[in-house]
């Protein structure tokens, strides 16, 4: 279940230059920054950010915004060109934005060095390299800054609840790491939808219930089978779940663990 949503074309360059740019976005060399002045002077230009980190205007000098977010630099911006220009009004927006290169690394489809958009996010990266391996998780992918891991991406938060709050903005030299896959359990019978489901340590019955939508109006909850494999015995057995009792849906799952309703 989700592999679908990142099959697609590989890409060396994913542009997304159309989006509306946050205040947090970090400014930095290769950014540039368009100015509107109106009133006593009517000046209409586009700065670019040097490698030094500055931009540079007739009559204000150096201003240097790298590192600063594009609220902060927005603000400074206005404050040293109002001084400057008396009656005169200025808008600050974003102009072009930088490219940023990003590794993704481990069980995806296209490993490899990536030149993207700086607005570029996890789920967006993993589109541009192809999307995951068949033995790759959806739900365990690094996100690595200088060599430390700084976020955990698991894509069904998005697929199955909406969440979107984990697929952060990448930085510059970042590593996006899939890790292998490691436990999954099918789901099969009379649920909303039947599948085979990757699950983290942990999870239950009732967490294998909730990927798969519940269960139908045609579902017998009293009497449901768990088909496993006993490691201690190296021999399969069938167990008898009922989803009615409460105690029974919580459950541990096996890897390779087999829900019939």
């Amino acid at each position: 279940f989700g592999s679908y949503l990142f099959e697609n074309e590989v890409s060396t360059y994913a542009p997304i230059d159309n989006l509306p740019v946050p205040n947090t976005y970090q400014l930095g060399a290769g950014d540039s920054i368009s100015l509107f002045l109106y009133g006593n002077e009517n000046i209409s230009t586009t700065l670019p950010i040097s490698r030094e980190g500055n931009i540079n205007f007739p009559r204000v000098g150096s201003i240097s915004i790298a590192g600063l977010t594009f609220s902060e630099a927005k603000s400074l911006i206005e404050k040293r060109i109002m001084d400057q220009f008396i009656g005169t009004t200025v808008e600050v927006s974003m102009g072009d934005l930088k490219s940023i290169n990003v590794i993704v690394a481990g069980e995806i489809k296209v490993p490899g060095l990536y030149s993207v958009s700086s607005l570029a996010t996890v789920t967006q990266m993993l589109f541009t390299a192809g999307g995951i391996s068949e033995i790759g998780s959806l739900r365990n992918i690094e996100i690595k800054r200088n060599g430390k891991k700084i976020s955990s991406f698991d894509s069904y938060d998005i697929l199955v609840n909406g969440d979107s709050s984990q697929d952060i903005r990448l930085q510059n030299g970042d590593t996006v790491l899939v890790n292998m896959l490691k436990n999954v359990a099918v789901i099969d019978g009379e649920v909303r939808r039947p599948g085979k489901y990757e699950f983290k340590d942990g999870d239950t019955i009732a967490d294998l219930l909730h990927l798969s939508g519940g269960i139908n109006n045609k579902a017998y909850s009293k009497k449901v089978t768990l088909e496993r494999f006993n490691q201690l015995s190296q021999l399969p057995e069938i167990i008898n779940v009922n989803l009615t009792k409460d105690n029974e849906k919580l459950i541990k799952l096996i890897d390779g663990d087999i829900l019939r309703v």
